[in-house]
């Protein structure tokens, strides 16, 4: 927006929302200190005005104060204090504890009547100005070992909201006014985050990361670089949303604690985010990847005796290597970051949504100072309030017009759907929304979901088809575009065009696969290039990074070829010199025996193997072809990559068949199974036109 309609946008939010609109949003108060979270710091400003720097000075603990208020309070008896409190209820002793996060008190005794009066203490906790007392008498007249901290009274800071006046804004306001100002009240200033030509998708992929708090049971995931906001943004919205940063995820604190009956985070936040999921360990494995999948599904998990239903959407965040604004070259599929327990695609399955997070540019101090927004405090309970917005009957109108694809699984339909009416919500509170507008964000939600299955279609190839997802218009089909698509940019690179079309002599592709454990994760490419060098004495040299497996591999290939060299015409090959060289790393371990020995003739008599041809299999001494592990995934990789004519091991010849691979993936190739080196050579230095192909 200009600059003139950016100030009218201001003048009518501030006409509109009076209030709850923060006039110099995302200029963090300088009391603040950045240990506050700015639905926070925004609340105690609208509230207390000049007085919040010393309320937050005088009654907030840190790190460094903490000592001295326990000393007051242990000193005066009572101590008035900013603090984070949750509640839950001990059968054992037959009454509430709390807990005080700043203070670092875990055993507080409650007052009577608090919970009646604000009963959120029970399902996550709420900040708020706290009085509390210390009562040694009171706590020995108990007996049990509880704190003789006692919480008598609590006034939540937190905002009220009224959504029927916010639904009814939203017409105040035109769909390019009212994103800038949703997306100026996230904490970002569209003009500094969104460039020329991309504005309007990453205005969208902004207002995705919205959703987990918009809709209820919405799972998500984002991979990107980092310093691009992943979590500045839930974090700071709202006290429902916790931040799991890396640590241990386990059924007792997901879940339900069966020594203490106490309900875990799944059950008490409204968002529970994994960040740095690379470095989160799910200790339990089988039983945290269990409940995971089950809640992910259903809403609900069991554990112990009890049955337990939650509202909670799951977001998982991460950092993803790239090159440029597109995902680096190397990932055998784009879950390839995530720890090896979430690497599994029955839970994967059930993402709703994946977020490019390549595709955002780095923050800058400008991009997070939007200027103005609706305060963090009144926006973050607004979009949770949005959760009970009655939109049915607007949603059932667009999926009237708008009919699911043939082909979509069920998860397919509850993703998208789950999605798109979160999106229509957030834009389109009051149900006013134009046909193009509903077309843009019923491909996006599509898009988000798309993605997660073209994922699983390269890890488990045999198990998910190729099939569209999302929304069908009335007047033909639309082809669903993926732009920055990580599967579309691997195959479109110069050294693969050349590979398929015409390779030089000396070039290569072996297949390979990753693998963790024995399980199979997915497959790849390794681009091998040799050449020989005349007045040599029959030396042989590999460069590139690799271990030991592949220089045995080079020297089992090399000692075939030099027993057979009378017989293959390649009597010269002890007067040249061989260099062969890894262009790509492999995923994980392969067997390029063969692909070496093609490389290496090839080097030898200057003559490129056939075009699109890639390779696999363990050579022996006498040149025989060994079997391999994960052929499909390997498939599926050379498929990809724009390979057409693939050379695999007989005996893995079966691993193909009852729909290991889509047919219609299988139609577009040329697999020859072959047992010896010999068959291999014909094959593959064979006229495309020969043999049928």
């Amino acid at each position: 927006m200009h600059p003139e309609q950016v100030a009218r946008l201001r003048e009518k939010a501030r006409m509109v929302f009076g209030p709850a609109l923060a006039e110099d949003a995302g200029l963090s108060a300088p009391w603040a200190g950045g240990t506050l979270p700015r639905f926070l710091v925004d609340f105690l400003s609208g509230q207390y005005g000049p007085a919040a720097e010393e309320l937050v000075l005088h009654h907030y603990p840190t790190g460094r104060t903490r000592q001295i208020m326990r000393n007051r309070l242990l000193q005066d008896g009572e101590l008035v204090l900013l603090d984070y409190v949750e509640v839950t209820v001990d059968l054992d002793r037959g009454e509430p504890v709390a807990r005080l996060a700043a203070l670092d008190v875990n055993q507080a005794a409650v007052m009577p009547g608090l919970l009646d009066t604000y009963p959120d203490l029970l399902q996550g906790g709420l900040w708020g100005k706290v009085t509390v007392h210390y009562d040694t008498e009171a706590a020995r007249r108990r007996g049990d070992g509880l704190s003789p901290v006692v919480i008598g009274d609590f006034e939540a800071l937190q905002a009220t909201v009224d959504l029927p006046h916010f639904v009814a804004a939203r017409r105040e306001f035109s769909t390019v006014e009212w994103i800038e100002l949703l997306l100026r009240s996230a904490g970002y200033d569209p003009g500094a985050v969104c460039g020329p030509g991309e504005g309007e998708r990453l205005r969208w992929l902004y207002l995705a990361r919205l959703l987990p708090l918009v809709e209820r049971n919405l799972n998500l995931m984002e991979l990107g670089p980092k310093n691009t906001g992943k979590t500045f943004l839930l974090r700071n919205l709202s006290p429902r949303a916790f931040s799991l940063a890396g640590g241990r995820a386990t059924p007792a604190n997901l879940f339900i604690n069966l020594v203490t009956g106490a309900v875990g985070l799944v059950a008490s936040r409204q968002v529970v985010i994994f960040d740095e999921i690379a470095y989160t360990s799910f200790t339990d494995e089988l039983g945290t990847v269990s409940l995971l999948k089950d809640f992910m599904e259903s809403g609900r998990f069991s554990r112990g005796r009890s049955a337990h239903s939650a509202e909670t959407s799951l977001v998982f965040l991460g950092n993803l290597r790239v090159e440029g604004r597109q995902p680096a070259g190397g990932y055998a599929h784009l879950f390839e970051p995530l720890p090896r327990e979430l690497q599994d695609t029955a839970l994967l399955d059930r993402l709703h949504a994946y977020i490019p997070g390549w595709e955002f540019p780095k923050l800058t101090p400008a991009a997070i100072n939007p200027g103005f927004g609706l305060s963090t405090d009144y926006f973050g309970e607004i979009l949770l309030a949005l959760r009970d917005l009655a939109y049915g009957t607007h949603w059932q109108e667009i999926t009237e017009r708008y009919p699911l694809r043939d082909g979509m699984t069920r998860r397919d339909q509850a993703a998208v759907e789950r999605v798109g009416r979160a999106f229509t919500k957030l834009v389109f509170p009051d149900g006013r929304i134009t046909e193009p507008e509903t077309r843009q964000i019923l491909e996006v939600a599509g898009e988000l979901r798309q993605r997660v299955e073209n994922q699983l279609e390269v890890m488990e190839p045999g198990e998910f088809y190729p099939h569209e997802v999302g929304f069908l218009p009335s007047k033909g089909r639309t082809v669903w575009a993926l732009p920055g698509d990580f599967v579309a940019r691997q195959a479109a690179g110069a050294l693969d065009r050349r590979l398929n079309l015409g390779p030089a002599a000396g070039e290569v592709t072996a297949l390979t696969m990753l693998a963790d454990k024995g399980r199979v994760m997915g497959g790849g490419v390794q681009i091998i290039q040799a050449v020989a060098i005349d007045g040599g004495s029959g030396q042989i040299k590999l460069t590139g990074q690799h271990g030991s497996e592949l220089e045995q591999a080079l020297q089992t290939a090399y000692h075939y070829l030099q027993k057979q060299a009378p017989e293959l015409g390649l009597d010269y090959i002890k007067s040249k010199n061989i260099a062969v060289h890894l262009v790509t790393q492999g995923y994980g371990r392969g067997s390029p025996g063969l692909a070496l020995v093609l490389a290496i003739v090839s080097a030898l008599l200057d003559r490129p193997v056939r075009p699109a041809c890639a390779a696999v299999g363990g050579v022996s001494l006498h040149g025989d072809i060994g079997p391999v592990e994960g052929l499909p995934q390997m498939v599926m990789a050379a498929h990809r990559r724009g390979r057409r004519f693939l050379l695999i091991p007989r005996e893995n010849g079966r691993d193909l068949a009852a729909g290991a691979v889509p047919e219609r993936i299988l139609r577009e190739l040329r697999i020859e199974a072959v047992a010896t080196v010999r068959e291999a050579l014909e094959k593959a230095f064979a006229s495309p036109g020969d043999g049928g192909s």
